[in-house]
């Protein structure tokens, strides 16, 4: 493999490229108070590793009770779709909820207050740079500005 995408941050030792930063939100129907959360029921939804600790930790830091998960998806659009029909609230990744002006999205902070976010890389190993095709690869996607693309189709 010469080149890699990658969601979330794994120890890496070859070059790599920061595409994409996303918020961790709470998503609902309507608006709720982050204090009543244990008592209402979550949506939750089958996800990577990395994206389910985030939620855990975010959870464990806020909450001394488990969630009360209702209803568990195995994709995360099934998972927005229920709570767009008021079934639960879910924890999701901003990216999911572009274009869903009609739902509630809080941006989630960890215990410090910084935004909780989800980084996409692109690795590669750094002797496959010296491959013309890699290396034009890289230099064609450090062009691109995937934060704007996004944020354009809004």
């Amino acid at each position: 493999m010469h080149i890699g995408f990658v969601r979330g941050d794994y120890k890496w030792i070859g070059g790599k490229r920061l595409l994409l930063e996303e918020n961790l939100s709470l998503v609902s129907y309507s608006k709720i108070d982050l204090a009543e959360l244990p008592t209402l029921p979550r949506i939750d939804y089958i996800c990577d590793v990395k994206l389910q600790d985030m939620i855990d930790t975010w959870w464990s830091e806020n909450f001394s009770v488990p969630p009360k998960v209702g209803i568990k998806v195995d994709k995360t659009d099934t998972c927005r779709e229920m709570v767009a029909h008021d079934l639960g609230y879910a924890i999701m990744p901003s990216l999911v909820i572009k274009n869903t002006e009609n739902l509630y999205q809080l941006p989630l902070n960890d215990k410090d207050n910084n935004p909780i976010t989800r980084h996409t890389w692109m690795f590669y190993n750094q002797d496959d740079y010296n491959l013309k095709l890699v290396r034009t690869f890289i230099e064609f996607m450090d062009e691109i500005n995937f934060q704007d693309m996004i944020s354009k189709q809004n």
